[in-house]
């Protein structure tokens, strides 16, 4: 079943969380949102693995986050979230993607695959954030991907370069932020079909159901799916 997390959990600000366990044993994707009235930053983080102490992990990597990043950069919140974890991300890992919107600015910063994806106001879809995988790795290197190279990841949590980027908050109308187990799953077509519909809430329940739903037509195992939409808050509305 898709946990939907209403807007009106975040009265200040137009988020729509969903969630769903898939296959899995465990739900070990994990979320937070902060928030202090004019700056606003979501997280999500994807465990590597099925078992219960990799969840627990996930649920305090993503709150610590979002206790630091609205005072820091997204990936300075993610480097301090490493030192604080350090003991435990020798044994459980995962990989994350975080956003610090402010007046002007959407920050973004990650390590793994898992993505943020945004639509300007021609409702044209765009990334911010780039899988780092040994399939991407390859494709960059004009090579085919071998079975498999989608899902082993270069950079996590507690390992290698944090990734940032920033853009213009004027050029944002919507943002996503998702797991592998919402964009792996779903093309970009249906990404940006699905995430202009409706409020936050109703995009991102209707990504995630989507997700799960496509993985069964195909007979594949559905992977943990998590997603955040946000919509920024323009002056005067």
């Amino acid at each position: 079943m898709t946990t939907v997390v209403p807007a009106t959990a975040f009265p200040a600000a137009p988020f729509g969380v969903a969630q769903h366990q898939g296959t899995r044993t465990v739900q070990c994707d994990a979320y937070a949102i902060a928030g202090d009235g004019s700056r606003w930053a979501a997280v999500v983080v994807d465990g590597i693995g099925d078992e219960n102490d990799i969840a627990r992990l996930m649920r305090f990597i993503a709150d610590h986050i979002a206790t630091r990043i609205l005072e820091e950069s997204p990936a300075a919140a993610i480097r301090a979230t490493r030192i604080a974890c350090d003991a435990e991300l020798n044994r459980e890992d995962g990989v994350v993607v975080a956003f610090l919107a402010t007046g002007d600015t959407l920050s973004t910063a990650w390590a793994g695959d898992s993505a943020l994806y945004w639509l300007d106001e021609h409702g044209t879809l765009e990334t911010a954030t780039r899988e780092h995988t040994v399939a991407q790795q390859a494709r960059d290197r004009g090579r085919v991907p071998g079975p498999g190279d989608e899902h082993v990841v270069l950079r996590t949590v507690g390992w290698g370069d944090i990734e940032e980027t920033e853009l213009p908050i004027d050029r944002v109308h919507r943002v996503l932020l998702c797991s592998d187990g919402v964009h792996k799953v779903l093309d970009e077509g249906d990404i940006a079909w699905i995430l202009r519909q409706g409020d936050p809430a109703t995009a991102a329940a209707a990504l995630v159901s989507a997700a799960v739903s496509c993985a069964a037509e195909n007979g594949r195992p559905a992977d943990n799916a998590t997603a955040i939409v946000w919509d920024p808050v323009r002056s005067g509305e």
